[in-house]
């Protein structure tokens, strides 16, 4: 189920697979990476990619613990907050996707009208699909809004996992609900919190549906992460060899970003 796909795939990124010439796929060995290193188009969906993921992953991750610290206070008609908090994350990719283009449309978009009609916009671009500028930044708003909820709801359970008596120990040895929040829960959520990011990382860097849906990777190759750039290598440009290469690249990013993460997670808590 991993390995011989994965294999698979390494054995195609050696080859000059063009999917329109069946039977017919000599073997280049790494011609197909060397072209990935001076295809620009590759280089900025790399770059692309990166921002993607270290912007989305430390707001995702942020937002849905103050939310989790949030919910995990008592108040009246939490059971419903919780409820509410969680549709953004189980409404389909493709959904959010056709909703958010609706939505930011130039013409008949709510969020550009309230924009346009509120002095705290007036006057700011509203081409939020078809901006080189915006397209980007609009994908990972997209992105954060729908991946919070997740984030949100792991945290909200390991807080609710927390011993209670750490937080009446910190009570009464006089300290504040910052100082309890530093020294008791970021510690004790060490471990959800490692889960949760490196969950995040590796979804961010496979996504694909949300900036396909939002703007195909553009206008101009703006958005284009690689998960983009591998589908149209192969089923626009049918060069599975390259393709593959590319998806072999993404793999590599993603395993060294998951043991960099796994290692620095493990030597804060063997502090």
């Amino acid at each position: 189920m991993i390995l011989w796909p994965v294999a698979q795939t390494l054995w195609v990124s050696l080859h000059d697979y063009y999917l329109a010439r069946p039977g017919d796929h000599p073997f280049v060995g790494l011609a197909n990476y060397q072209g990935l290193v001076s295809d620009p188009i590759f280089d900025k969906s790399l770059i692309v990619t990166v921002l993607y993921t270290v912007v989305t992953v430390p707001a995702r991750f942020v937002l849905g613990l103050g939310i989790a610290l949030v919910l995990n206070e008592r108040f009246r008609g939490r059971s419903i907050v919780r409820a509410l908090v969680i549709i953004p994350w189980a409404m389909p990719v493709v959904v959010v996707g056709l909703l958010s283009i609706q939505m930011l449309d130039t013409e008949y978009g709510i969020i550009p009208y309230l924009l346009q009609n509120s002095g705290i916009g007036r006057g700011a671009p509203t081409e939020f699909i078809t901006s080189s500028a915006l397209a980007l930044p609009t994908a990972m708003a997209v992105n954060i809004w729908k991946g919070t909820p997740f984030a949100a709801i792991i945290l909200l359970a390991g807080l609710q996992s927390l011993p209670t008596v750490l937080y009446e120990a910190a009570k009464v040895d006089g300290a504040s609900s910052w100082q309890a929040f530093r020294a008791v829960t970021l510690p004790l959520l060490r471990s959800t919190s490692a889960v949760v990011i490196l969950l995040l990382v590796i979804w961010t860097l496979k996504d694909f549906a949300i900036v396909y849906v939002l703007t195909g990777g553009g206008p101009a190759h703006a958005s284009e992460v690689l998960t983009i750039f591998v589908y149209k290598q192969a089923f626009v440009s049918l060069q599975v060899g390259a393709a593959s290469a590319a998806g072999i690249v993404l793999l590599a990013i993603s395993l060294v970003f998951t043991l960099a993460f796994l290692k620095i997670s493990r030597v804060g808590e063997s502090r």
